[in-house]
Order: C-alpha cells, then sequence, then structure tokens
C-alpha cells in the first residue's frame, strides 16, 4: 500500500513512503546531507524483522518500512552521489559496491535489527590490476554461502570470500 522512494527533500526527507491510492506522504526519513544517490532501496528479512536497506552517500541505513523509524546506520561517505548498484543479501552479508571505493561488507545480526562492518576494501583507484577487491558501479554483485561475485570496473569477473573481502580465484 506504499511507494517508498528516495527523494532527497527538506526537511528530513531524503526518503519518503507514499500512499499508492491517495499520493499522500505517509512517512518521510533521513536527513539530507549531501545528494540522495541512485541505489533503490529494498526491503529484507533480517532480526527477526523486515528492515528496509537505504545506501545513499553518506552511509547504509535500516529503517521499518511501516514507519520510518531507523533500526541502525553505518556510516561510509561516497563522493559525487554514486551509490548506484543495489545493496545484495546472501544469508546475514550485506553489500554495497562503489566504482572508486571499492566494497564494504556487513554482517546483520540474526537476532534483533542491528549490523557490524566486517570489512571493506582498501584500494582507491578502479584501474584493472590496481583493485583490491570489488569496483562495481551499475552491477549488482551476488552472494551465495560465504562467497560473493560480481563484475568490477573494467568487465572483470571477481570472486571475494565474504567474511574477509581477500579475491578467491575463478576456474
Amino acid at each position: 500500500d506504499r511507494l517508498i522512494v528516495l527523494i532527497g527533500g527538506e526537511p528530513d526527507a531524503l526518503v519518503v513512503a507514499l500512499d499508492t491510492a491517495s499520493g499522500e506522504e505517509m512517512w518521510r526519513a533521513l536527513p539530507l546531507v549531501a545528494e540522495a544517490g541512485y541505489s533503490a532501496p529494498v526491503i529484507y528479512e533480517a532480526g527477526g524483522v523486515r528492515q528496509l536497506i537505504v545506501w545513499h552517500p553518506t552511509g547504509i541505513s535500516s529503517l521499518d518500512p511501516e514507519t520510518g523509524e531507523p533500526y541502525w546506520e553505518h556510516s561510509w561517505n561516497i563522493p559525487g552521489g554514486m551509490t548506484v548498484a543495489t545493496p545484495a543479501v546472501g544469508g546475514s552479508y550485506l553489500l554495497v559496491t562503489h566504482f572508486f571505493r571499492g566494497s564494504l561488507m556487513l554482517r546483520l545480526d540474526q537476532d534483533r535489527p542491528a549490523a557490524r562492518e566486517l570489512w571493506r576494501g582498501s584500494s582507491r583507484s578502479e584501474l584493472p590490476g590496481e583493485t583490491d577487491g570489488l569496483h562495481a558501479l551499475i552491477t549488482t554483485p551476488i552472494i551465495i554461502g560465504d562467497h560473493m561475485y560480481g563484475i568490477g570496473s573494467y568487465g572483470e569477473l571477481r570472486c571475494l570470500d565474504a567474511r574477509t573481502g581477500k579475491r578467491c580465484l575463478l576456474y
């Protein structure tokens, strides 16, 4: 019964839920501290609740999709509003990836709505041969078990160990 979108409005309207029947605003959440970004908000089940995951240029936020109230937030500043790829979930892993900054992996708590950082890529170059992990822009990676797979900055197929962020060998 609601459409949830990144609007980037003021005050406190980075994310807005609209009633699909009337178009009326149901709730608004998160202050706009940078651009809104481009990644679509997604809902995943974790920690015993449905969580609206919003990846925006200053971090990742988890909201209650019914009320817009925050469950948790994790800071990760992204230049130029370039949050594009959809956040990927597999089991308790939550991954976002950026062209220049690489990837960030969070572990979702299974008992309550919370998350903690497992690792983040350290390279700041997307150039082939200079990346330490996955530097995707548009393509959304997938997570299977303890591995994640994605297409990197210049078309390289990459596999990373979801627990550590280290590159895997592909055969």
